[in-house]
């Protein structure tokens, strides 16, 4: 932040950039604010675009099945989920992204 400029009266601005945890846009709202510049996109508007659970109500009509379950969930508790979906293929994600990059190869959950 220290390369971003103070400016007179307070101007609209736009973040481009990596995805950001809510709370860390949340500090980068606050601080850019402190300087005259009011990001477009609120701390609140940001969290609901950004994490499915906040914003998958607007758009259940018009998305396949979705569910999601907390971080480090049994792989008992995910078998019996992903078993629901029965031999219709599926995608599994992150709330926000692909985990993709936390595996060498695929990860394959035998149904029971």
């Amino acid at each position: 932040m220290r390369l971003v400029q103070e400016v007179g009266d307070e101007e609209p601005a736009v973040y481009r950039g990596w995805m950001l945890r809510p709370e860390h846009y949340g500090l980068l709202y606050m601080v850019l604010l402190e300087k005259g510049l009011r990001l477009i996109t609120s701390p609140v508007a940001y969290r609901f675009c950004h994490m499915l659970p906040e914003y998958y109500r607007s758009i259940k009509p018009l998305t396949p099945a979705t569910l999601w379950l907390p971080p480090d969930c049994p792989t008992a508790e995910i078998q019996e989920v992903v078993s629901r979906f029965g031999d219709t293929p599926l995608i599994m994600k992150d709330y926000v992204r692909s985990r993709k990059h936390e595996w060498d190869e695929p990860v394959i959950f035998p149904l029971p």
